[in-house]
């Protein structure tokens, strides 16, 4: 059980870091389309455009007709997309940093579970 539960969060970790370095990569689109997973989404969402494969994944995860979903939402799409500070953003939204931190990593987990349930996690973990 112990070892099950570490090669998980094992699994869980490495996926959020290609998660993050692809959402780094949104500000550098040339690099961005020499990622696995950009190309992978792209290839899934029937688009040329990885920034553009990566927001409609994103249109598709988070229920922007809820606070919650639009938080999760804006904490990666402001950040990562429009390219502000974690400070700013977090202002914008009338959170303290550390509660959108905390909202950065749910919404980060959604992300990798998405890009799991694509099947392109699996494919980038193994290279």
């Amino acid at each position: 059980m112990r070892m099950a539960r570490h090669q998980s969060d094992t699994r869980r970790t490495a996926a959020h870091a290609h998660v993050r370095h692809v959402l780094r990569l949104l500000r550098r689109p040339h690099e961005l389309a020499t990622s696995a997973i950009a190309i992978a989404l792209c290839e899934s969402f029937g688009v040329d455009n990885p920034v553009e494969a990566v927001v409609v994944m994103l249109h598709q995860i988070f229920n922007l007709r809820t606070q919650t979903g639009r938080r999760l939402y804006d904490a990666i799409c402001l950040c990562d997309v429009d390219g502000l500070a974690a400070k700013e953003v977090a202002k914008a939204m009338g959170l303290s940093l550390r509660q959108f931190f905390r909202y950065r990593s749910e919404a980060v987990e959604a992300v990798a579970a998405k890009i799991d349930r694509l099947a392109v996690a699996p494919l980038i973990l193994a290279s």
